[in-house]
């Protein structure tokens, strides 16, 4: 959660990029803003920071 935001770290499918929705943390359930991120950048994003590790994202429905 960065100020009034809360950002969430989705994968598409098995072995896709990543879905990162943007949302006020007042109301989560509004998704503000979305994007990609490619797997592998995402995996070095998480590899230094306490982001959850690619294969323990959960997928979005």
């Amino acid at each position: 959660m960065i100020k009034n935001d809360a950002y969430r770290f989705y994968r598409l499918s098995s072995e896709s990029d990543v879905l990162v929705t943007k949302s006020n943390k007042s109301d989560d359930s509004q998704i503000k803003e979305y994007a990609r991120i490619n797997k592998n950048n995402y995996k070095k994003l998480a590899s230094s920071t306490h982001y959850t590790d690619y294969d323990q994202l959960d997928y979005w429905n």
